[in-house]
């Protein structure tokens, strides 16, 4: 049995198995490559030494990685901030369809934990961590079945994350600090409504506050905003990545510097394509994750 088969089964605990499917020819398993490998696994401390010697320099943030969300089984996929293996595999809500995963610091500890949102009833429910268990805050926000989609940040520079909702029918961002449901804290209109804008948030200029933007699949536009508020005008402009109604946004500080960037993931190549801010705008492309198969990105400070 291999390292991802193990830790899938410790994160099982004691829930029984779900219902064996059909034995699938191993081409056709995206994961087969991952339940077969052998040796030690990345979450097994000092399993190999490679694996533990990443450190953060004494004058080094902490720097987000991507990961991809599969509805299907609930899996959790991280990557290792130092190289492109598989750093971290954990497990929540699987088998749900229309589930959105989220990710953020919900107990200010410097570290995220992985959450999901259920579109439908508008639930999240987060998790503490990245291991096993079930959600530490369970809580309805907004309105569920209309559309409306979810984004995380740091809406008051506390260091602890809440979570929002995006309107596209009419660009409303809905805001909350808590974890206690009930009516957003700040609400505000930004961008132009239904033209097929996606939310993200991220800390735009390093204040410690995180601060909407929106991005427009068809033309690779983001639109960046650094304050809570009613408004058209955007405080940073322009267009970044391959284009397509498939294309998803990502946010992240992708080079430990305290201010956030964005990155667009292609499902149909399986690449993360991520803009630097150290290098006047540049890029950093890569492959991530089995290709051709359903899943949401994220990102995360994990390690």
């Amino acid at each position: 049995m291999g390292w991802f088969s193990k830790i899938l089964d410790k994160l099982r605990g004691d829930r029984p198995p779900p219902d064996e499917p059909p034995e699938a020819p191993a081409e056709e398993s995206p994961f087969q490559a991952l339940l077969e490998a052998e040796g030690p696994s990345p979450l097994e401390a000092g399993a190999e030494e490679e694996v533990d010697a990443f450190q953060f320099g004494p004058q080094r943030m902490p720097r987000s990685t991507v990961g991809l969300f599969y509805p299907s089984g609930g899996i959790f996929l991280l990557r290792h901030p130092e190289d492109n293996r598989a750093g971290l595999i954990t497990q929540l809500g699987g088998g749900l369809e229309g589930l959105r995963p989220v990710a953020g610091d919900w107990n200010g500890d410097g570290l995220h934990g992985v959450g999901l949102y259920e579109p439908n009833l508008s639930v999240f429910a987060l998790r503490e961590g990245m291991g096993g268990g079930e959600s530490n805050h369970q809580f309805q926000f907004g309105t569920g079945g209309a559309g409306w989609l979810p984004l995380v940040g740091d809406w008051d520079g506390d260091g602890i994350y809440g979570v929002g909702l995006y309107n596209p029918a009419n660009s409303a961002f809905y805001l909350t600090n808590g974890f206690d449901g009930g009516d957003a804290q700040i609400a505000f209109l930004f961008g132009p409504p239904n033209e097929g804008w996606l939310p993200l948030a991220g800390d735009w200029d390093g204040d410690g506050i995180h601060t909407p933007a929106l991005y427009q699949p068809a033309t690779g536009l983001f639109l960046l905003r650094n304050r809570l508020c009613d408004g058209w005008d955007v405080d940073e402009e322009f267009t970044f990545g391959p284009v397509g109604p498939s294309m998803q946004p990502v946010a992240g500080d992708w080079e430990g510097c305290g201010r956030w960037s964005v990155g667009v993931y292609d499902p149909e190549e399986g690449e993360f394509h991520l803009r630097l801010l150290g290098d006047g705008g540049s890029s950093k492309q890569f492959s991530f994750g089995p290709r051709g198969v359903p899943a949401w990105p994220f990102s995360a400070v994990w390690i």
